[in-house]
């Protein structure tokens, strides 16, 4: 229970910070009480987990750079059996058991999927020297370099939303644009009817130009089309 809650913390801490920095979200000072104060000018966050060697689990943190359309990258860094047991050692009330260890090596998936197109993978290394140390630091620099210039993770359904906003939108002004015309329309018909001594239903004007924009509204009538379309509708509804 207490691996589930600190599980949930993390992902839900790592979803604030991703936010923030992709400007999805206000700081409210969480950069501010960050450990580094160069985190305000950070591009990226490096999420680190010796237990992402399930895909649905780092299929969680890809959702949320979907959500806040960030890209979504994966280093992976390979350890033998042997080193990961003999580091658990050392983690005194922390460490796991060595079947735990085992069982996780059995089971983990590598990324192999289309979200994880962007991977790195670390060779594996017995001893850490400067030089190793020097190389791997620059491997991932190098990395997140790549991912600095690939496109941003997407989520379809958000994608079809913002474009339904837009089409939503465009019709808007389309209709609001619409009735100005429309409306000039009308206005000079009725000064030309009453300078002609004519006297028609003026109602008739405005009930027409009401159904050219129902129609318009319920795209019966496509709203890229011009002015002078609606106006010939305009005219059929006057006869």
């Amino acid at each position: 229970k207490q691996w589930y809650q600190r599980r949930v913390r993390g992902l839900a801490i790592n979803r604030k910070l991703v936010g923030v920095l992709s400007g999805d979200m206000s700081h409210d000072g969480f950069l501010r009480h960050s450990q580094h104060s160069s985190a305000e000018n950070c591009d990226h966050v490096l999420l680190l987990d010796d237990n992402f060697y399930l895909r649905g689990m780092r299929k969680e943190i890809y959702h949320i750079a979907q959500k806040l359309r960030c890209v979504f990258g994966q280093i992976v860094f390979p350890v033998s059996n042997s080193l990961a047991v003999a580091n658990n050692k050392l983690r005194g009330n922390s460490s796991v058991t060595e079947k735990t260890i085992n069982k996780m090596s059995g089971e983990i998936e590598m990324p192999s999927e289309a979200w994880e197109k962007h991977f790195c993978y670390m060779k594996e290394v017995s001893e850490f020297t400067v030089d190793t140390v020097h190389i791997r630091s620059k491997t991932v620099l190098d990395f997140i370099n790549v991912l600095r210039n690939a496109e941003p993770e997407t989520d379809p359904m958000i994608e079809l939303e913002i474009k339904e906003k837009e089409r939503l939108k465009t019709l808007h002004d389309r209709v609001q644009q619409a009735d100005i015309a429309m409306r000039k329309l009308v206005s000079e018909k009725i000064k030309y009817d009453r300078s002609s001594g004519l006297k028609l239903p003026y109602k008739h004007y405005a009930d027409s130009k009401d159904k050219v924009l129902e129609q318009l509204r319920l795209e019966k009538i496509a709203y890229s089309c011009s002015d002078e379309v609606l106006i010939e509708m305009f005219e059929k509804f006057m006869t």
